[in-house]
C-alpha cells in the first residue's frame, strides 16, 4: 500500500511540474533586442521624470519615459496594416509600450489625461525602409507616482513589434 501511494504521489508531482514548465514568459532586459521575421527592436532605456518637454505633472501624474529602436530586417518596407477594427493604421504606431505595473494595472501611450493626449516626441509615423538604419523613438506615458516609489512590485514594459502576419508582444522587465 505505501508503494502505490508513493508512485501515486511520484505521478502527480511530476504532472504538476510538466504543466508549470510550459506557461513561463521570457522577460527582457533594457537593451536586448528582440527580433520577428521582419523586425527588431531594443529597449535602450527607461526612466520617470516630474516634467517631459514642456510638459509639467497632469492630473498628479509623472511621465514613464522610455526610448527604443525598431529596424526593418524584412525584403519590404514596415507601412500601414488594417486592423482589426477595419482602420487602417501604422505598424509602427503598434509598438507604441504598455506599461504593466503590479501585475495588472496597465497604462498605455492611448490613454489620455484630461484634455492632453499622451506626449511623444518624433514618433515615426512614417513607414521603415528595408535595410535602413532604423528609427529611434521616444515616448513618454503618465503614470501615477505610486509606480515609480513602490520598488517592492514589479514594473513590466510590453513592446508590441511588427511581423509579415501582425505583430508579437514581448516583454521587458524593468524590476
Amino acid at each position: 500500500m505505501k508503494k502505490i501511494f508513493a508512485l501515486l504521489l511520484v505521478a502527480v508531482m511530476c504532472f504538476s511540474l510538466a504543466a508549470c514548465g510550459g506557461s513561463e514568459e521570457t522577460l527582457y532586459a533594457i537593451g536586448d533586442t528582440v527580433s520577428t521575421d521582419c523586425a527588431q527592436l531594443t529597449l535602450e532605456s527607461f526612466d520617470f521624470a516630474d516634467t517631459y518637454n514642456s510638459y509639467g505633472m497632469v492630473d498628479s501624474k509623472i511621465f514613464a519615459v522610455l526610448t527604443f529602436s525598431m529596424k526593418n530586417t524584412g525584403k519590404s518596407e514596415l507601412g500601414y496594416i488594417k486592423t482589426v477594427e477595419g482602420n487602417t493604421d501604422s505598424l509602427m504606431y503598434s509598438a507604441i509600450p504598455c506599461i504593466d505595473y503590479n501585475d495588472g494595472y496597465l497604462y498605455s501611450y492611448d490613454d489620455k489625461v484630461g484634455t492632453l493626449e499622451l506626449c511623444s516626441t518624433d514618433y515615426p509615423f512614417s513607414n521603415l525602409q528595408p535595410l535602413s538604419s532604423g528609427e529611434k523613438v521616444e515616448v513618454a506615458i503618465l503614470v501615477p507616482p505610486t509606480v515609480a516609489d513602490s520598488e517592492n512590485n514589479s514594473l513590466l514594459v510590453k513592446m508590441a513589434v511588427p511581423t509579415t502576419k501582425g505583430t508579437e508582444v514581448f516583454t521587458y522587465k524593468i524590476r
